[in-house]
């Protein structure tokens, strides 16, 4: 159990405030659904990807370095963390951010969202392959289900949609590729004796010096030049929305325990669908939705089969996802 955490301070928080985590839990699934249709803007807006992601990350990593300072816990940096810190900040960041702002700006944001929401599906195959967690019966069922989700979603597009197009969901599929190697990654490599804001700083600010040498050789800095557009705004919404994500993230782990908070995955997934209606005027078809409720039951099915598990306590999304 967590020295930051524990067990009778968990105990203590659900029977003061019952109601309290199952609100944060709808605000969490309700932002984490605003991600990609926030890149959406982000990626039409005609800013180079490269600006886009070093401005994002720099803002999430002084706002978590702000909240360190306040918390007089700052990151450590010797070797092992640094190596840490480097293989969260290109499989939590770089790569995910980069394919994220392709995939927006020709990608429906429902659709989008949907292919991210198979990260848990992908996450517990990689845990399975290097043996970090076992796979129970409701799993399989979750993978099955998830499985035909992923046919639902692809295969009716193959046949109308641009080559370009198709490349763009293939490529999307590196997203949740990349998120399940970084939560493995994280659950099997967390440096003893860092809480989980240290942890996310650090990697954030290693995923700041990592961006400056792709910012100078891409044209990124053109970013800051000309007037304040849609992409800015976006810019900063995604830094607001992923620092409050951080906070409520682990505010429900210490109120009600990682378990419950991958639930918000299924308010998530329903979220981004509807962001994207709102936002964006899209109109999803009737095979999206129908991939949506496999997908919905592939995550209930998966969260049954993890109750009591707590190793990978995470499904779905970016935020770092154990306390230590």
């Amino acid at each position: 159990m967590s020295p930051v955490i524990g067990q009778s301070s968990l105990d203590s928080a659900k029977s003061h405030a019952p109601l309290l985590p199952l609100v944060l839990l709808i605000v969490l699934g309700l932002s984490w659904g605003l991600h990609f249709p926030i890149f959406k803007f982000a990626a039409r807006s005609g800013l180079p990807y490269s600006g886009i992601t070093a401005a994002i990350i720099c803002g999430v990593a002084l706002a978590l370095l702000a909240i360190g300072i306040t918390r007089r816990r700052l990151p450590a940096f010797r070797t092992r963390h640094l190596r840490f810190y480097f293989v969260c900040a290109v499989l939590g960041y770089l790569v995910p951010y980069f394919l994220s702002l392709f995939a927006a700006g020709r990608l429906d944001a429902g659709m989008l969202t949907l292919i991210t929401s198979t990260t848990p599906i992908l996450t517990l195959c990689i845990a399975a392959m290097v043996h970090a967690e076992p796979v129970r019966a409701a799993q399989v069922v979750g993978i099955g289900l998830g499985l035909a989700s992923v046919l639902f979603l692809v295969v009716p597009q193959i046949g109308g949609i641009d080559p370009k197009g198709l490349t763009a969901i293939l490529l999307a599929f590196g997203i949740p590729a990349s998120y399940a190697g970084y939560q493995v990654y994280l659950s099997e490599r967390w440096p003893p004796g860092s809480d989980s804001f240290q942890v996310a700083s650090g990697e954030a600010l290693i995923a700041a010096g990592l961006m400056i040498p792709v910012l100078l050789s891409t044209g990124g800095l053109d970013v800051l030049h000309g007037g304040w557009t849609s992409g800015h705004w976006a810019i900063l919404a995604m830094i607001l929305i992923t620092t409050v994500d951080c906070y409520l993230y682990f505010e429900i782990v210490r109120l009600a325990g990682p378990v419950f908070v991958s639930q918000a995955s299924f308010v998530m997934v329903v979220a981004g669908v509807l962001w994207g209606m709102l936002l964006h005027g899209e109109r999803p078809g009737e095979w999206l939705w129908l991939s949506l409720a496999l997908l919905i039951g592939s995550l209930f099915m998966l969260a049954r089969g993890r109750r009591g598990v707590s190793h990978l306590s995470g499904l779905g999304t970016r935020t770092p996802r154990r306390q230590d």
